[in-house]
């Protein structure tokens, strides 16, 4: 009788610590690390255990960085809120993207935002037209494995100066484009937002707070730009 009930009571005790253990295992976590941290601190090892991010799902784990490493969505200590980029987030619509690479020898990669071409789009959206000579960029420059478009933009347009990606630039003599058309662009798991408009000419950054942000479904932003910028394999005859 006294084995059974101690046997029972140790039961009891132990099976928070082993309900711990199974949840960090089935989240991609140590089973023994969590029991034996139930087994010591069993409240606080739960709520440490509920609020870290699921290992054994890539999307949660790439969200929870997103927000750190982008201080974005404002959804913790520290990190400040962006109201115009949470608005666009919960939006019902999603704003459209598609790529198109011009013929020719001197190929571009044309950009049309919501049924417009760029260009049209950015002096219509701000009432008033860009200055002229702005371009859309060489195909050559933003080819696959080329990340300019998710989130990697090149150095070749000033994407080391603040990190935002040149949409158009005006090209000539210069070795690096003085006059560019940038934006800042977010990868989260199923959407691709650009946000932050700038135009920049020479030394002057002059921001486009009428622009954006642009809420993309991932999934056919990726297929649009690399059917756009992976290359063709040449068939042989």
């Amino acid at each position: 009788m006294i084995f059974d009930l101690a046997f029972f009571g140790l039961l009891i005790f132990c099976s928070p610590a082993l309900i711990c253990g199974y949840y960090a295992a089935n989240h991609g976590r140590s089973f023994w690390f969590w029991l034996i941290a139930a087994t010591l601190l069993p409240v606080v090892a739960q709520l440490v255990l509920l609020l870290l991010p699921d290992k054994a799902e890539p999307l949660a784990a790439e969200v929870e960085a997103l927000k750190i490493s982008n201080a974005l969505l404002g959804n913790g200590p520290g990190l400040p809120a962006d109201p115009a980029l949470r608005k666009a987030l919960a939006r019902p619509t999603r704003d459209q993207v598609g790529f198109a690479a011009s013929p020719g020898p001197a190929a571009q990669l044309h950009i049309h935002l919501n049924g417009l071409p760029l260009a049209q789009w950015l002096g219509q959206m701000q009432r008033a037209p860009l200055r002229s000579g702005l371009q859309y960029l060489p195909l050559a420059d933003v080819l696959y494995p080329s990340r300019h478009f998710l989130g990697g933009p090149l150095l070749t347009y000033r994407g080391d100066e603040d990190g935002r990606t040149a949409l158009m630039v005006r090209t000539g003599t210069e070795p690096v484009p003085s006059h560019l058309v940038k934006a800042r662009i977010l990868l989260l798991p199923y959407q691709i937002i650009w946000y932050d408009f700038v135009e920049v000419e020479g030394t002057v950054v002059r921001r486009l707070p009428q622009l954006g942000p642009l809420v993309f479904e991932r999934l056919a932003y990726l297929e649009s730009l690399d059917e756009a910028t992976r290359p063709v394999p040449q068939q042989r005859t």
